[in-house]
């Protein structure tokens, strides 16, 4: 991270199937046979692995690494006891799971949107499903869900706010939205409603009510709402402009205001992440490390 120098690269592992990220520095992947990699982040070091008939990784807890298989099921993997598969499970209305599908795994339970506008909470320990509903995104594209202390944030045909165990509403904003991100006592999500300009904004709301946080200046960023959501990092929190070629922006946590716009030389659609009081860009296969203030 401090020279960009590449450290290690595994080639067995299909990118495609995407991975994610665990305690402990270490991140589940899976290879184009099917099974669940869990290397160490710094060495890649593999650490074990499992038979899964994995196609994707969804999300991953303490003590379960979650995949997709080709059969449209979820897979509960343990992290350790020999790491069984622990349950496989199809999702209510035979919902896709696939890589378009975006999961988190969080406080017992693993929540699944998917592509068809179905959002799905799933008992981690069983595989039961807890609650169930539709709708919640009519473009045919699944969105992040956010999951902090018995809360599920969703975006979509709306910003929504319900109990991860019950899916009870407490509060409900109407518009399109990107998918959501905590800060603090405040939810940011991008909107495309039209709030005096065609451009999308990014808002800011109070978690507990949904009231628009009118001290926090909305700024535009660009002419289409980026799918992927803000990242955080710093007093600093970046945002894709048109979700592809015209740059990524750094904005002021505290205000809103735009601080500076990286532009890259080619096109291509940005990755984003952070770590470490850093902001990591991918874009045309170019990798660039950003400082944070």
């Amino acid at each position: 991270m401090t020279d960009g120098k590449e450290k290690w690269v595994l080639p067995d592992i299909d990118a495609t199937a995407r991975y994610v990220a665990m305690a402990n520095g270490r991140f589940a992947a899976a290879e184009s046979e099917g099974n669940v990699h869990v290397h160490d982040a710094s060495t890649s070091e593999r650490l074990w692995s499992a038979s899964a008939g994995a196609t994707c990784v969804l999300a991953a807890d303490a003590t379960t690494v979650f995949v997709g298989t080709a059969d449209d099921t979820i897979r509960a993997v343990a992290t350790a006891d020999g790491h069984k598969v622990r349950w496989t499970e199809p999702l209510a209305y035979a919902a896709p799971v696939d890589t378009t599908a975006q999961a988190v795994a969080a406080e017992g339970h693993l929540v699944v949107a998917s592509q068809d506008g179905s959002v799905t909470a799933l008992r981690s320990g069983t595989g039961k499903e807890a609650w169930h509903r539709t709708g919640q995104t009519s473009d045919g594209r699944a969105l992040r869900p956010f999951v902090d202390s018995g809360i599920v944030y969703l975006g979509g045909a709306s910003l929504r706010a319900c109990g991860l165990v019950d899916r009870a509403e407490i509060w409900r904003e109407i518009g399109t939205y990107g998918p959501p991100v905590l800060d603090g006592a405040d939810l940011l999500a991008m909107t495309a409603q039209d709030w005096g300009t065609p451009q999308p904004r990014l808002m800011s709301y109070d978690t507990a009510t949904g009231d628009y946080d009118d001290s926090w200046l909305a700024v535009p960023v660009g002419d289409a709402a980026p799918l992927a959501a803000p990242v955080l990092q710093g007093s600093s929190l970046w945002l894709a402009e048109g979700g592809n070629a015209k740059g990524v922006t750094a904005f002021d946590r505290s205000t809103g205001r735009a601080a500076w716009t990286y532009r890259p030389t080619r096109g291509g659609t940005w990755r984003m992440t952070a770590t470490g009081n850093r902001v990591f860009l991918l874009n045309a296969g170019d990798a660039v490390a950003m400082p944070v203030f």
